[in-house]
């Protein structure tokens, strides 16, 4: 009897869940889908935002289930998808009556880097009920264009102290937006590490750039990258007690230009400036705690930029160039 009961049991979940599953597919048809990003014009590793909304014309509610965290994932270019790490836990979204539900997600660079051009994405509502991985139809978007451009060049000092983004908005705790969204002043930040992309080394704590995460034996570093020529830097620093910070500078050939060494840090919470001029342009920077095992942090991060020549001043020494030619040949 308890055999017979049990299969009779287990037919019964297998009954409710398909019902469930039915009940869904078609109130999951239900819903409109409109794949969206940001502008249309973008400059190489500016924040990238790209969103699907589900929209609920109906006079009810509906709810959407999913397999796991993974919810929403993109394509660029019909090459590019987003890695589908999730918890793999059950969860659910409410799309309520006569409304929308959105989700979105900034562009990793370091995963996918997009060249000078057009470009397209996709958007898609992944790991749902009843089915998985939905690459077309419903509930998948069109694609989107969108055009990469080069960036205005930089010509003033710089000045980042993680507060704010070029554009005066308050800075995002997302730190691949952050380590992108000064690109626009011509600057990038990373991590040298192997185990991990560029922007996954480091963290956002407060208000300054940390790097605090390791999966290899490099040790705790961050660096900077100009795309712009830079004479003199300087910034906060901070890392464990008892140890100092070394901020060294790269010309665009990779040759030291410069290097200079904080006190040691009485306190981790501590920050103390550090400064250097270089011999020659810089293009890139890092800093490297004495200790390996122990974090860095930076802050209020200043550029001196070279500044390149005016249009005018370049038109000027040709005119006279020129005219003291024309008199020689006199």
């Amino acid at each position: 009897m308890v055999k017979y009961r049990f299969r009779f049991v287990g037919f019964s979940v297998l009954l409710v869940l398909f019902l469930t599953v039915d009940l869904f597919a078609q109130l999951s048809s239900d819903l409109r889908y409109e794949l969206s990003v940001d502008s249309v014009r973008f400059y190489p590793h500016e924040p990238l935002s790209i969103s699907v909304t589900a929209y609920n014309d109906t006079s009810g509610p509906i709810d959407l289930l999913f397999a796991d965290t993974n919810q929403f994932n993109y394509q660029m270019d019909g090459v590019f998808e987003t890695p589908r790490g999730a918890f793999f836990v059950p969860t659910g979204v409410t799309v309520p009556a006569n409304g929308s539900f959105e989700w979105s997600r900034f562009h990793e660079w370091s995963q996918y880097d997009l060249a000078l051009g057009l470009h397209t994405a996709r958007g898609e509502i992944v790991n749902h009920w009843p089915g998985y991985d939905v690459l077309s139809g419903d509930p998948s978007s069109g694609d989107v264009p969108f055009t990469i451009v080069p960036p205005p060049p930089v010509t003033s000092d710089v000045l980042i102290d993680f507060d704010t983004f070029p554009d005066g908005t308050q800075a995002s705790n997302s730190v691949g937006v952050r380590l992108n969204a000064y690109a626009t002043w011509g600057v990038l930040f990373g991590s040298d590490d192997p185990g991990r992309p560029r922007a996954n080394g480091l963290s956002y704590s407060g208000t300054f750039l940390s790097d605090n995460v390791r999966t290899s034996s490099t040790g705790f570093n961050i660096f900077a990258e100009f795309d712009m020529d830079v004479m003199d830097v300087s910034v906060d620093v901070s890392t464990s007690a008892g140890t100092t910070v070394t901020m060294t500078a790269f010309d665009t050939a990779g040759n030291v230009v410069g290097s200079a060494t904080s006190d040691p840090l009485g306190s981790p919470t501590d920050f103390v400036p550090l400064s250097l001029t270089a011999s020659s342009p810089i293009r890139r920077v890092e800093w490297r705690p004495s200790n390996i095992l122990a974090g860095v942090q930076i802050d209020n991060l200043r550029l001196s930029v070279v500044p390149e020549p005016a249009v005018g001043s370049l038109l000027g020494l040709a005119v006279g160039l020129f005219v003291l030619g024309r008199r020689k040949r006199k």
